[in-house]
């Protein structure tokens, strides 16, 4: 019996010990498990800040290149302003200065006028002036080829527009259309300046 008892005291002794010994590897594997995930939460909540910084210097340099956007089409917008108010002032000068023309020098720049827009439709048509400006026209057409017939109406000063013979070319030479073209395109001009791109503005 003695030596039964002894084993049996063994056997436990034994058993205690691979208990124990159990108990050690599962302590030191919830360990290393509890340390794991604690990295692992660490890791994540660094992740989070450092993106939770991204999203807040993304939004920040959002916001300012949106208002440095915005500031610059402002100040874009203001320099078109002064721009057009500028031409506009130079094409009102010029449109006085041409309504002050009289003599030979105005009988001059009708005849050339007339020259010019001819080139555009040869052989003949009607050439559409001022009232006051008819024979002044027709004298000017004496020196032209083809058949030509010249029209007074009731237009502004300066007025000179060729139609072809079938009606369906026209070309208009006045003084205040060429401002007009004149003006749209320093317009154009000033766009392509500042925006890379033409402008259609209408005068």
């Amino acid at each position: 019996m003695s030596d039964d008892k002894q084993n049996v005291e063994s056997l436990l002794k034994s058993m205690r010990e691979k208990a124990e010994a159990e108990r050690k590897d599962i302590r030191s594997e919830a360990e290393e498990k509890r340390k794991e995930i604690l990295d692992n939460a660490d890791r994540e909540a660094e992740r989070l800040k450092v993106d939770a910084v991204k999203d807040v210097d993304r939004e920040v340099n959002l916001a300012i290149a949106g208002k440095m956007g915005r500031a610059r089409m402002e100040a874009q917008k203001k320099v078109v302003q002064t721009k057009d108010r500028s031409l506009q002032q130079v094409f009102e000068k010029a449109r006085e200065k041409v309504d002050g023309i009289s003599g030979d020098e105005y009988r001059k720049i009708i005849s050339r006028l007339i020259r010019q827009a001819q080139t555009f439709i040869p052989g003949g048509g009607t050439i559409t002036v001022r009232n006051d400006d008819v024979e002044v026209a027709k004298k000017a057409v004496a020196d032209l080829d083809g058949d030509w017939k010249v029209e007074g109406a009731d237009e502004d000063k300066g007025t000179v527009i060729i139609t072809d013979q079938s009606g369906t070319r026209r070309v208009d030479n006045g003084f205040h259309t060429r401002l007009k073209r004149a003006t749209t395109a320093l317009r154009d001009e000033v766009a392509r300046a500042l925006f890379g791109s033409t402008s259609k503005s209408s005068a």
